[in-house]
């Protein structure tokens, strides 16, 4: 159940306007003209985007300097969604976290996150306020949603996406180019 029928969201990294900073404030703001309750913290260095958060003026933003891994995971288990809506990455390991934690996450396609919309993850369309919006809304409504693609997400890293795997891979490669 969301903790005092408010979603958490939660944004962990560098908040600035390559992640999609710009578009989470203005879909909060959105948010907050519905009366929608929620309560967002960013965990991270956010200090590209303090005159960007302090124009927009969402409500119910709470910011934290970077943390150690440890207490990362305080972030990560008392959070209902993580909202990643980046505008360019290779692969952010911060959502990879999110989704090993088993929390459902919305995310650009540009994150880079290996999600399958609606099966372990939300994907929305890049620089897009009411997709943005729109699913955070669906996964506050929907505990089963919430429950389903978080449990896919956290089972899609554990078993695909270990250091075992990743050793593998490197291996192959080098093993392929020194072939050839």
């Amino acid at each position: 159940e969301l903790k005092n029928n408010i979603l958490h969201i939660l944004f962990t990294g560098g908040f600035g306007f390559r992640k999609g900073a710009e578009y989470i404030l203005k879909a909060l703001v959105q948010l907050d003209k519905e009366n929608f309750p929620y309560e967002f913290t960013c965990v991270g260095d956010s200090s590209g985007a303090i005159d960007l958060i302090n124009g927009i003026g969402a409500k119910n933003v709470t910011l934290i300097n970077t943390v150690p891994q440890d207490e990362l995971k305080h972030y990560l288990s008392n959070s209902d969604v993580y909202l990643f809506p980046s505008l360019c990455e290779g692969c952010a390991s911060s959502g990879m976290e999110a989704m090993a934690a088993g929390l459902p996450v919305i995310a650009s396609i540009e994150s880079g996150l290996p999600i399958e919309n609606g099966v372990d993850g939300i994907i929305v369309k890049s620089k897009n306020v009411q997709d943005i919006v729109d699913a955070i809304k669906k996964i506050a409504s929907d505990k089963c949603l919430r429950e389903t693609i978080g449990k896919s997400a956290a089972n899609k890293i554990s078993e695909h996406y270990t250091w075992e795997q990743y050793a593998q891979n490197v291996q192959a490669i080098y093993n392929e180019l020194n072939y050839n």
